[in-house]
């Protein structure tokens, strides 16, 4: 810089995680313990999120999109939408938005259970998230093992979220 001239400094911000949250809310999908389960996933996802400070978007299959937004400065908001929220008719699932850079932010998709049709959707989409997992409350048929490249949760009767998303940490760490 020259003496006498005025510069502006601009820093890019650092770069913030984000996670897509997509809730089936579809009748069909999930009986009412497992619809239970699956707000509850939703919930704990969306209270670590704001815990670490980065952003996310909940998007349920009754229409509803929160945008991209801060978690923590959101999430009394989100919490409470997710205690309102009722199981509704049919209807798609909806297409995760992508949001800011290809393969940056994580989706995960919380569901009783998918058509293979609606599985082959995720699946295309899975170039577009840098992590995609699936998580299952109430399983309704069968999700096609190594054709999927999603990780796929389930949580069984009787367990907790905590205890399949554990699981699965464990798992993925095991060389």
């Amino acid at each position: 810089a020259r003496i006498g001239d005025l510069l502006v400094r601009q820093d890019d911000p650092p770069w913030q995680g984000h996670l897509t949250i997509v809730l089936d809310a579809r009748s069909a999908n999930s009986d009412g313990a497992g619809f239970e389960v699956a707000v509850s996933a939703a919930a704990s996802l969306v209270q670590t999120v704001a815990e670490k400070g980065d952003r996310i978007r909940l998007v349920i299959t009754d229409g509803s999109d929160s945008g991209l937004v801060d978690a923590r400065a959101t999430r009394d908001t989100l919490l409470e939408r997710l205690a309102l929220v009722d199981r509704h008719g049919d209807g798609p699932l909806p297409e995760p938005p992508l949001d800011g850079g290809r393969r940056r932010g994580d989706l995960v998709v919380i569901s009783g259970g998918l058509v293979h049709d609606e599985i082959a959707r995720l699946q295309a989409l899975r170039s577009r998230f840098a992590h995609a997992r699936l998580v299952l409350t109430h399983p309704v048929g069968s999700i096609p093992g190594s054709s999927v490249d999603l990780e796929v949760l389930t949580i069984a009767p009787g367990s907790t979220f905590a205890d399949a998303w554990h699981a699965s940490v464990v798992r993925q760490a095991r060389p």
